[in-house]
């Protein structure tokens, strides 16, 4: 759905009419999926643009007013600069699970976790399918070495995202790095070899997630997150140190 608003953009782009249909078409591509847009710098710079002149605008409805706050705030590429857009957006706007993904997901990118854990729970209040917030509750979790908790929540936007979603990926990486760290010795326990029962949901988590990063590469490439270098060194040792 997202790419069907990004050409619906770029042919009226081509007619000319760049105007507030366009701008709607941009808004909802990216509310879809901030990442399925693949725009130039101009198509951006435009976007930024025409968001600041509807917010600027006295006279702009609300609903355009939302859409430009939204679209100001995920162009930004800032987190310090999209944070108070995305406030006002949630102060201006009926109450929106995605507003609040972002919201938390930006305080997530400054390393407050307990904001993206307040924000998570939040975006599930208003809409309990909204499955990503599992996803970066997991986040929060393992960053928090609430490692359990992360597993759970990661296990649970597993299960119920498509099996296309961008995050399946780094979900699975996730889960294979929590049980990683739930395989190593206690700190009174050193010497001790890492748990096999741990260390084979690690390798059987980390195997799932190799396999969905090559069927899902053409279309999201590979994961940005780094548990996926980390477990292929890590794991290898682990093993050889069990046996």
């Amino acid at each position: 759905r997202a790419v069907e608003h990004v050409l619906a953009f770029m042919d009226l782009k081509d007619q000319g009419d760049l105007g507030e249909e366009a701008f709607s078409h941009l808004y909802e591509a990216h509310f879809i999926n901030e990442r399925a847009p693949v725009l130039d710098l101009k198509d951006k710079e435009w976007g930024r643009s025409f968001a600041q002149r509807l917010i600027k605008n006295p006279s702009t409805s609300p609903k355009m007013r939302c859409r430009a706050l939204f679209v100001q705030g995920i162009l930004s590429g800032d987190p310090t600069t999209s944070l108070p857009l995305f406030a006002q957006l949630q102060r201006e706007s009926p109450p929106s699970a995605r507003v609040c993904e972002l919201l938390g997901s930006l305080n997530g990118f400054l390393q407050k976790w307990g904001e993206l854990q307040r924000f998570s729970l939040l975006s599930l209040e208003i809409d309990p399918n909204f499955y990503h917030s599992h996803y970066t509750l997991g986040v929060a979790a393992k960053q928090i070495s609430d490692l359990p908790k992360a597993i759970n929540h990661y296990k649970t936007f597993i299960e119920v995202c498509p099996k296309d979603a961008r995050k399946s990926v780094d979900a699975l990486f996730g889960v294979a790095h929590c049980y990683t760290r739930l395989s190593l010795p206690s700190e009174g326990s050193m010497g001790k070899p890492p748990s096999k029962e741990m260390l084979a949901e690690a390798t059987k988590y980390y195997n799932l997630g190799v396999a969905r990063e090559k069927e899902l590469s053409p279309f999201w490439g590979v994961s940005e997150q780094g548990d996926r270098q980390i477990l292929e060194s890590m794991l290898p040792l682990l093993e050889a140190s069990g046996r």
